[in-house]
């Protein structure tokens, strides 16, 4: 019948025309190649035989065999489609990745992605920068490299560690390896700095060696109009001062300047590195380990907004002179070793009054803690946090809370640890009941299951035959006992001040979540769910604490 009116022919020039067109789809050619000519070819030697309805109208039988070979055919056909799409999604895999929306983003979303995904790595670019960011982008494909080679910014921020790769203290190292090393990292230098353009430079730089310092910061003085963030990590002060000297008044766009020394310098320079005095945007400043830095490192103290004091070697009188200097101060961190104390004294100078600063932190010894809240008046104070390296004894720091009248928020405090120093847990409550105002406390203590915790305990039936609890307004809980003697107790505690209180005082607040981080002894205890029930969250260190 197909034969009568022509179909079969008819079908052939369509089906030709439709491979023709998958071909096209598919591959991107028109019937061309493996694929649609084999396809063709063998869709031109089957034949599709006209059906049979005279048979239909007559008392015709089917031969034996006939429906087996039928089947046969049928079965053979199915295992050419098949390896047909076998074929098809063979070349669709290999077309997948040129077809790919990746390699058609427009350059400017594709720069915006390439921003991103350095951002998120955390720093700017290593040595070595095989495997690192930016460079890794270039390795793709030539479309992102001419993207990438379009974005200065990328490049803006370098991160060179050379105490990772090599060891300063080898005296055996042949010169003619050190100077490839040099020049190698030269090479990497004027590489970023090029690449760069007239970008705002963001760059960390830690060596031990003078061999590798003196090639990279005479370079990167050369671009000290573009410095933005400086951090130069080096042995003492007096291996960059000939160098930093030559930016002097040379740094108009430095907001944020870090300064650390490894060594304390017996002999600090003949003379002052006042490479940064001038530096009109100044307002970030880090300094570790130096030696007398309002003398041998003047910068613009006005200025500074936010001013971390590491591990510095300095007498009281010299900080307060720099705390009366910063007035506009707004963040401070004061950090101390465990035998580091300020010498000297203040003489008749008063204490400092900075009514910008909301966040102090304070790591060191009793006495150096002692210091800086006596050298504080901070009436606007909000973020308060103490590290105390040994027992600590708060009255100078109540001092501090009084003569301030400050109403901080949050603190953080992580005392001595000291387990047999009893008379500091009565300090820390003495303490916190000057705080009424706090919402957030992170406290680190040990053995506070007597001492501390039931202070905390609130009454909702007898409130007024009793003292109130300490912090009424405390919203949100971090506790960590190294030595908590009894979970029960903490709990029972936890639960009188985070559930709803309908006779609880005006301005006494529920806890709303605290997290404990205790060793638990017995952590099928009924608190417990209750407790979760609460917001109270249980963090059971993986190893016991002992």
């Amino acid at each position: 019948m197909c034969g009568k009116f022509n179909w079969k022919c008819s079908f052939r020039v369509v089906y030709k025309e439709v491979v023709h067109l998958i071909s096209y789809l598919v591959c991107g050619f028109a019937g061309q190649g493996d694929l649609g000519e084999d396809m063709i070819g063998r869709v031109q030697k089957r034949q599709f035989k006209s059906p049979p309805l005279s048979h239909l109208h007559s008392s015709f039988v089917p031969p034996p065999g006939y429906e087996a070979k039928a089947i046969t055919e049928m079965e053979s056909n199915l295992m050419d489609l098949e390896d047909y799409a076998r074929m098809v999604q063979k070349k669709l895999q290999q077309h997948r990745a040129v077809m790919s929306p990746v390699r058609r983003l427009p350059p400017e979303i594709l720069g915006e992605i390439f921003s991103r995904a350095s951002c998120a790595q955390g720093h700017g670019m290593r040595l070595p920068f095989c495997y690192d960011m930016p460079w890794v982008l270039g390795e793709v494909c030539s479309y992102w490299r001419t993207v990438l080679l379009s974005l200065p910014k990328l490049w803006s921020e370098i991160y060179l560690d050379l105490r990772q790769l090599w060891d300063p203290q080898d005296d055996n190292t042949h010169p003619d390896i050190v100077a490839r090393r040099v020049d190698k990292v030269r090479d990497f230098l004027e590489t970023c700095l090029t690449r760069s353009g007239n970008e705002l430079l963001r760059f960390f730089i830690s060596a031990r060696s003078k061999r590798f310092i003196d090639p990279i910061l005479s370079t990167l003085v050369k671009h000290a109009e573009r410095w933005a963030e400086a951090q130069i990590n080096v042995n003492c002060l007096s291996q960059c001062h000939p160098h930093l000297i030559r930016a002097k008044n040379r740094v108009p766009n430095l907001y944020c300047l870090g300064i650390e020394c490894y060594f304390k310098e017996h002999a600090p320079p003949s003379s002052p590195c006042d490479a940064f005095e001038n530096a009109p945007k100044l307002e970030t400043l880090l300094m570790e380990g130096m030696t007398y830095p309002m003398n041998m490192f003047p910068v613009p103290w006005s200025q500074v907004a936010y001013l971390q004091l590491s591990y510095c070697q300095v007498r009281k009188d010299q900080f307060r002179q720099i705390l009366h200097s910063a007035t506009n101060l707004i963040s401070l961190l004061a950090e101390g070793g465990h035998r580091q104390e300020m010498p000297g004294d203040t003489g008749q100078m008063l204490p400092a009054v900075l009514p910008n600063l909301q966040y102090l932190s304070m790591v060191g010894t009793s006495g150096y803690i002692a210091e800086i809240c006596k050298s504080l008046t901070v009436p606007n104070l909000q973020h308060f946090g103490i590290k105390a390296l040994t027992p600590f004894p708060v009255h100078d720091t109540i001092s501090m809370i009084t003569r301030s009248q400050c109403k901080p928020t949050e603190l953080t405090f992580h005392t001595s640890l000291d387990p047999s120093a009893k008379w500091e847990r009565f300090g820390i409550a003495e303490l916190f009941n000057e705080l009424p105002s706090l919402t957030f406390l992170d406290l680190i203590v040990s053995n506070a299951t007597k001492d501390l915790i039931p202070n905390f305990w609130y009454d909702d039936c007898n409130f007024d035959e009793f003292e109130p609890p300490l912090l009424p307004n405390l919203e949100k809980l971090v506790l960590e006992d190294r030595l908590c003697s009894s979970i029960k107790t903490v709990l029972e505690t936890m639960l009188t001040r985070s559930r709803d209180n309908t006779r609880s005082p005006e301005g006494w607040t529920r806890l709303k979540s605290a997290t404990l981080r205790i060793a638990v002894e017995d952590p099928t205890l009924s608190l417990w769910a209750k407790a979760k029930e609460n917001g109270i969250d249980i963090v059971v260190p993986e190893i016991p604490v002992k």
